[in-house]
């Protein structure tokens, strides 16, 4: 073995070496404060309020979920569960027909729309929330948990119409060329052939709209007033009711919070990725 053979040996080993600990130290600062959050969650008052919080719970207590639980979590769950639910199933059947109309069907004015769809979802939601309120109480629709799905369907169709769009696009057209010959109409291509070969994009626009309304707090607390239509963002807000930051119920009910949240992103994700990196938006 030659003295370059030897060094170039030794190199890659470095390499990997260096590699391994970029990745172990990128690790442990991602996962830390998951970490923090639940250690914390389950320390006793006197081991959070003190001067030398220990890294490790030296006494465990549950406390801290019982509180939250009695709070109001299960009803804050079904809120959040109900309006992330819906949006993702409206937004999906309206993503489903406008993308299709978009990627395939030539209509006079579609540069015009397609432009204008992005230049939609170029602009900041949360500047239409005074406006989206004035219409919203003009139409008596306010402190209901519709308002917040008409508004969390709004916001986040124009993105997932132009991502289910642009994959829809990556299906060969002699496809539905080939189904229109043998008789097919628009709407049996679309349910029969389309549906099932863009399930990838599908579930990845329908993921992005249950978490997008998952984590909705602005137009939660302006469209909603009654305490009894809470969702889960708004109700870990509320627990803010004194100048001392109880730190323990709050991250009990984040822990709460997240959990529904990551288990449905786990399922998904392999679809999730697919989608979205073969929905690159081309417009």
């Amino acid at each position: 073995m030659t003295v370059s053979t030897k060094k170039y040996k030794i190199l890659r080993v470095s390499d990997k070496i260096f590699m391994y600990v970029i990745l172990i130290f990128v690790t442990i600062i991602t996962i830390f404060p998951f970490y923090w959050m639940i250690a914390t969650s389950i320390k006793p008052f006197d081991e959070i309020y003190t001067d030398n919080p220990s890294i490790i719970p030296k006494n465990i207590t549950f406390e801290n979920y019982d509180f939250v639980i009695s709070y109001g979590y299960l009803n804050q769950l079904k809120n959040s569960v109900i309006i992330s639910l819906t949006t993702a199933a409206l937004n999906t059947i309206i993503s489903l027909f406008g993308a299709y109309a978009v990627a395939r069907i030539k209509f006079l004015g579609k540069n015009v729309l397609t432009r204008s769809i992005l230049a939609t979802y170029a602009m900041p939601y949360t500047l239409l929330v005074i406006p989206f309120f004035v219409i919203m109480l003009s139409l008596k629709l306010t402190n209901n948990l519709f308002s917040v799905i008409l508004a969390m369907t709004t916001f986040t169709l124009p993105f997932t119409v132009l991502t289910l769009a642009s994959y829809l696009q990556s299906i060969p057209i002699e496809v539905e060329e080939q189904a229109l010959i043998d008789g097919c109409g628009r709407v049996d291509i679309l349910f029969r052939i389309i549906l099932p070969l863009a399930a990838p994009a599908i579930v990845a626009i329908s993921m992005y709209s249950f978490v997008f309304s998952w984590n909705e707090y602005l137009y939660v607390i302006v469209l909603v007033s009654s305490e009894d239509l809470f969702t889960l963002p708004v109700g870990i807000a509320s627990l803010l009711t004194s100048d001392i930051i109880p730190w323990g119920k709050m991250l009990a009910m984040s822990v709460l919070y997240a959990i529904p949240g990551m288990a449905f992103f786990a399922f998904l994700q392999k679809y999730l990725i697919a989608g979205l990196t073969k929905g690159a938006l081309k417009y």
